[in-house]
């Protein structure tokens, strides 16, 4: 394990915490569930909740830099869209964000680990207890719209965690491209009108390989 895991400095905390307030606010339940020991990087998570939904978010993954061969993902932190259950009112809904946490601070280490990068298409194996709450296998990546700027880091790119299953993996697969699919995705929630729900973890949907 790395002893000395890099961080963000007080200076660059504040940034990433004001691009975390101007693009999703503060909620109305919004918390931070702090990493205790640390391996690469320090990944704390941020947990912004309120009446439409909630938005978890890495902040300290984006401190060091990825094997990416692509300038725009060397510096990425991660998301995660959520119904308003997740919420820290009860105990099942805090041992469901603590699950969810702990998934996103395991994916913070995966590139350093690996020696790997991770970006828009790729996917990743979800673990055992994530897939026993939440149902669903496996994790697609796709880039967040906005970016934050870090000084002394430089550009940080958000990528949005999408829950997926094994199905729908291997049809990606076969399809060769992501973007196929996700076309497909999208029309599948806009019939439904599953706009506020698109890409939460805990919506309970069809497969789209049965659509």
């Amino acid at each position: 394990m790395n002893k000395n895991p890099i961080v963000y400095d007080e200076d660059q905390l504040e940034e990433i915490e004001q691009f975390i307030e101007t693009q999703w606010g503060a909620g109305e339940n919004g918390y931070v569930c702090h990493e205790l020991t640390s391996e690469y990087v320090h990944t704390d998570i941020q947990v912004n909740g309120d009446d439409e939904g909630t938005i978890l978010s890495t902040f300290g993954m984006g401190a060091r830099a990825i094997n990416s061969p692509l300038p725009d993902f060397e510096h990425i932190e991660l998301l995660m869209y959520a119904s308003p259950i997740l919420a820290e009112d009860s105990a099942n809904d805090h041992s469901r964000v603590l699950t969810a946490c702990a998934e996103l601070v395991r994916l913070s280490k995966y590139p350093f680990r690996e020696d790997s990068w991770i970006g828009p298409g790729h996917t990743i194996d979800a673990s055992d207890e994530f897939c026993e709450t939440f149902g669903y296998p496996y994790f697609l990546f796709l880039e967040y719209p906005y970016k934050a700027t870090v000084t002394g880091v430089g550009k940080i790119t958000y990528l949005v965690v999408v829950p997926v299953f094994e199905d729908e993996v291997t049809q990606m697969i076969e399809r060769e491209e992501y973007a196929t699919f996700m076309q497909d995705y999208y029309a599948y929630f806009e019939n439904l009108k599953y706009e506020k729900n698109i890409f939460h973890i805990d919506v309970k949907r069809p497969h789209l390989t049965e659509q």
